[in-house]
């Protein structure tokens, strides 16, 4: 005969819960993790988000340019990732100067910008990177969140995608993509190289044969002749 448990049906039961105790937080640390790093940026999930294999949050171009208008406060960092060379052309109003490479260094890879901001977000400041297209940005956000930072954020489309939509927010002439006529161009002169070249050779290769038949006739006249 089959009997019940003691105390019911273990799906049935349930712990009472007590309200005296309801805003107690364990002590025990069990380091940073995603449940801690969402409740330090609850002010700021309606402007970032997730995407999958992404240990950093993205912003978007119009967050952004609130940002640097002031039209919403926020104590941001923003760091341009890319070479100091591209960083003089053009930049991102605010922008810092600090190129990916620094963060491969043993020691010393982070500035005292980036630490003054460094897991400030209970401050209310930010890490914002962006490069040009993203290439860069997402291996280095990515170190940076394995570096211990954990209030970075990366700009979504990069310069390129932020300068065509707020071109007034930038300083400098922002890179210009190749022009498609230019490159038909370059093709069109390469391809007719190629088919001079091949008319070319095969003149030579004409004349050489021509040249080589006059000897052999003249050989063999030659070898008649003295027969």
């Amino acid at each position: 005969m089959h009997r019940a448990p003691m105390g019911g049906k273990p799906d049935e039961r349930r712990v009472p819960k007590n309200t005296k105790y309801e805003g107690v937080r364990p002590q025990v640390d069990s380091g940073f993790n995603e449940i801690k790093y969402n409740e330090k940026f609850d002010l700021s999930k309606q402007n970032a988000r997730f995407r999958r294999d992404e240990n950093f949050r993205r912003l978007k171009s119009t967050t952004l340019a609130r940002f640097i208008t002031g039209e919403e406060y926020v104590d941001f960092l923003l760091l341009d990732l890319r070479d100091p060379e591209e960083y003089k052309q053009c930049l991102i109003n605010n922008a810092i100067n600090y190129p990916a490479p620094m963060l491969s260094r043993s020691v010393n890879y982070f500035t005292q910008e980036i630490l003054q901001y460094n897991n400030k977000s209970e401050e209310g400041k930010i890490i914002v990177l962006y490069d040009l297209d993203e290439r860069i940005g997402l291996p280095a956000a990515n170190l940076f969140f394995e570096k211990g930072v954990d209030n970075v954020f990366l700009l979504s489309g990069g310069l390129k995608k932020f300068g065509s939509e707020f071109p007034e927010l930038t300083e400098g002439d922002l890179p210009r993509p190749p022009s498609p006529t230019g490159t038909n161009r370059s093709r069109m002169s390469a391809a007719s190289n190629i088919s001079q070249k091949s008319v070319s050779s095969n003149k030579s290769g004409v004349s050489q044969r021509s040249v080589a038949s006059h000897v052999s006739n003249a050989s063999s006249g030659v070898s008649g002749a003295w027969k």
